[in-house]
């Protein structure tokens, strides 16, 4: 039960992540939001993900969501370092909120 909780609540955020970041593109970048920028920041999304799951490198997701926005949507220094805040504040407290509701959903049905 708990590895299904947390592959859902893993999902949940990737999909959270992609929102979140391609509202920041369109709010401090001006991009226009398709198909293929989304899949961009899907991918963004998974990656740092991915990396905050080794034990050692954990910490080093915003510098992966830091990286990619500069080099995938070539953004300038300011605005990919106010893009990568804005989303990791968010995907922090997002992460928060479900961890609280999963912790709840377990203590439920323990």
């Amino acid at each position: 039960m708990e590895i299904l909780i947390f592959i859902v609540i893993t999902l949940l955020l990737v999909g959270i992540g992609t929102a979140v970041l391609g509202a920041a593109l369109l709010f401090v970048g001006g991009e226009e939001i398709n198909r293929d920028t989304l899949l961009k920041c899907l991918g963004i999304v998974v990656v740092a993900t991915l990396v905050a799951f080794i034990p050692i490198f954990g910490y080093m997701s915003p510098v992966v969501w830091f990286a990619g926005v500069m080099a995938v949507f070539e953004k300038t220094f300011l605005e990919a370092l106010l893009i990568t805040v804005g989303c990791n504040i968010v995907a922090v407290g997002a992460g928060l909120g479900l961890g609280l509701l999963a912790n709840l959903l377990l203590s439920m049905f323990a």
